[in-house]
Formats: structure tokens, C-alpha cells, sequence
């Protein structure tokens, strides 16, 4: 196989990775160790959460260097766990550059637009913080209700163009006020456990592990990009819950 294509699928898969919510350890790991299985010794990868960069060397001194501009990304764990089995997969058996291509190209193909499974998640982790920080069941009812709303909101309105920042914060914004119209009209009690229970779903806790764990790897640079992304994400979330507040809880004191 050439070692332009070589290079070229490792990124892809790296590029995937990266979307997913792949930590860049992973990533430039991940195509170090496709590129040697084809024999190539040099490599020399550069990561971050929205670029990829990657040179290698050839057997006859040839320098290649291709990047990748990663513009949107999130956390599919069950993607990103494909993605691992499919580098294993190249790394043990060495596979034809189509047969390489035909496994990223089936990893690509879009999913049910509904997975139930993770709207039953979000209906979970939403009721289940608001017991938890002292709600009541119909508190928790009411977070599950938003909470389905946040999943159909994620599901059909959000786009891999949506800027994330203005996309946590308007959805923050949609969230506090169906939180607060709730209770006004008896679909629970304490707007503020309700509110708990649904922050829940938006704040970053992924990206934020990622990024301890990058700046703990020595990736310092990349860690504290994704640190800083994910501390902007969590003002956003405040900005858009108080904006709610004041809108809402003003008019219908």
C-alpha cells in the first residue's frame, strides 16, 4: 500500500476518533500504530481537539504531511469503541487499503435518527439527580419530561455546524424556562431541583476528564484547550439558567 493512502486512513480514523470524543493520547496513538504495521518508521503526530497533523518518512526518504481540521465534535462512546476495535482489527491482520476504506465508510453511515436507549438514559440521569439533590418524585417528573425534551432537541435540531458554546447556551435557556412554566402550572415543586437534575445532561464531564487526563499524558497544550472549552461550556450553562430565571421568574412572581 503507498504510504500516502497509509497515512491518509490512519487520519481518517483519527479524524473519527477525534469527533467521537476520542482524547488526543488515543488519537495519535491510534495512527503511530497503524502506520508502523505498514512498515513505516518515522511518524511524527500532533493532536489537538479540532486539528490533526501528521508526517511520516518513507523508505526512500520521501516526507509526506497530512492534516485533518476537525470543525465539530461530541461523545458517542459506542462509536468510539468501533473505531478501537477496527485499529486492533488493522493492527492484527493488515488489511487491504479497500478493505480499510469499506470499514470506516460503514462506521460513517448515520444511525436511527431515535435511539431509544438514550432517551431512556436521559429520562434517568435527569429524575435521578433531581432525587438526588433533594427533589421529590414530582420534581423528578418534571426533569424527565425536559429531559426528553433535551433529547429531542439534540437528536433533530442540533448540527454538526451549531457552534457548541451558543448551542449549550440557548438550550440552557429553553431548559430553565420549561422548568420554571412547570412549576407554575403544578408539574412540580422546586424549580431549582428540577433545574439540577437537567443541568445534568448539559455539562461537559467528558470533555473535562479528557482534558485532565491530556495534561497528565504531557499533552499540556491539548489539555488545556479541552479544559478551557469545557470551563466556557459551563458558563454558558450558568449564563443561559440565569437568563431563564430572570425572564420567567420576574413575570410570574
Amino acid at each position: 500500500m503507498e504510504a500516502s493512502k497509509i497515512l491518509s486512513l490512519s487520519l481518517d480514523i483519527g479524524e473519527h476518533m477525534l469527533r467521537v470524543g476520542g482524547e488526543t493520547n488515543r488519537v495519535e496513538d491510534t495512527i503511530i500504530r497503524i502506520c508502523k504495521v505498514y512498515e513505516i518508521d518515522r511518524i511524527d503526530v500532533f493532536s489537538i481537539r479540532s486539528l490533526i497533523i501528521a508526517t511520516i518518512k518513507t523508505s526512500d526518504e520521501e516526507t509526506l504531511t497530512q492534516t485533518r481540521r476537525i470543525y465539530s465534535y461530541g461523545t458517542d462512546l459506542s462509536q468510539l469503541e468501533k473505531l478501537n476495535s477496527l485499529s486492533r482489527y488493522i493492527c492484527q491482520t493488515k488489511p487491504s487499503f479497500n478493505e480499510i476504506k469499506e470499514k470506516i465508510q460503514e462506521l460513517s453511515v448515520s444511525e436511527p435518527n431515535i435511539k431509544w436507549s438514550s432517551c431512556l438514559g436521559y429520562i434517568l440521569a435527569s429524575s435521578g439527580f433531581s432525587i438526588f439533590f433533594g427533589g421529590n418524585l414530582i420534581d423528578a417528573a418534571a426533569a424527565a419530561i425536559i429531559g426528553i425534551l433535551i433529547f429531542f432537541i439534540d437528536t433533530f435540531i442540533k448540527r454538526e455546524s451549531i457552534n457548541q458554546l451558543i448551542y449549550t447556551f440557548v438550550c440552557s435557556i429553553i431548559t430553565g424556562l420549561a422548568a420554571i412554566l412547570f412549576t407554575k402550572i403544578g408539574i412540580g415543586a422546586n424549580v431549582d431541583k428540577i433545574i439540577i437534575g437537567d443541568i445534568m445532561l448539559l455539562i461537559p464531564g467528558i470533555p473535562l476528564i479528557n482534558s485532565v487526563r491530556d495534561m497528565l499524558c504531557g499533552d499540556i497544550i491539548a489539555g488545556l484547550l479541552r479544559l478551557t472549552e469545557s470551563i466556557l461550556i459551563a458558563i454558558a450553562i450558568a449564563c443561559g439558567f440565569a437568563i431563564s430565571l430572570i425572564i420567567l421568574g420576574g413575570i410570574l412572581q
